[in-house]
């Protein structure tokens, strides 16, 4: 019985056994080329990228606040310049007071003159207060410039020994309503407050 086979060609099992040797080689090689690739490169530690996390999410600062500005020099109004604040004496000097002062002292008798003639109104300020304190003595000190228009202005009312809202604000009203000669004086007055005169201007203008 002769082979089936023609001459010349490959049998079935020879074509399955050299298809099987190409897989293996194929695999082979697959595995030594895996084998010799360059490693991968580490993941960063965490601490590394902790801190650029952090500046991404940390929160941009707000800006410094500007320094206090300083209040504004009082410029030239439409009636003329700036009048400056009344000069407050300091406690050592209210405390050695003896008696008025009107600068400059040309008009210093008239205003004293209007002063002295709404003491009565001053003395019903303080009638309340003396009641309820008769052995107590006190001084008020009025410092006030009087404006173009005769009215006080810059009332600077201080106290000694008294306590008493209600006599500040009444002395102030009193004061308010008053007219002056002397446009642009500047008028330090003194007063005893309590016992039974009530209300008394100190002594004589200086």
């Amino acid at each position: 019985m002769s082979d089936p086979t023609p001459s010349g060609s490959l049998g079935p099992v020879a074509i399955i056994a050299g298809l099987l040797l190409l897989l293996g080689a194929g695999a082979y090689i697959a595995m030594t080329q895996g084998d010799d690739a360059p490693p991968a490169p580490p993941a960063p530690a965490a601490s590394e990228t902790a801190p650029a996390i952090a500046a991404e999410a940390a929160p941009v600062a707000a800006p410094e606040a500007p320094d206090e500005v300083a209040a504004p020099v009082a410029e030239d109004g439409p009636t003329g310049p700036a009048r400056p604040a009344p000069s407050v004496p300091s406690s050592s000097t209210l405390a050695m007071a003896s008696g008025p002062k009107v600068t400059p002292d040309t008009h210093s008798d008239a205003i004293l003159a209007t002063l002295a003639a709404e003491v009565p109104k001053f003395q019903a300020c303080a009638a309340g207060w003396t009641a309820k304190n008769p052995k107590l003595r006190g001084k008020a000190f009025f410092v006030f410039d009087i404006d173009g228009q005769g009215r006080p202005a810059d009332l600077s009312l201080q106290f000694k020994s008294v306590r008493d809202e209600d006599v500040d604000a009444c002395f102030t009203a009193v004061l308010g309503r008053m007219m002056f000669p002397g446009a642009g004086s500047k008028v330090f007055w003194p007063a005893n407050v309590g016992g039974d005169t009530v209300f008394a201007p100190l002594g004589a203008a200086k």
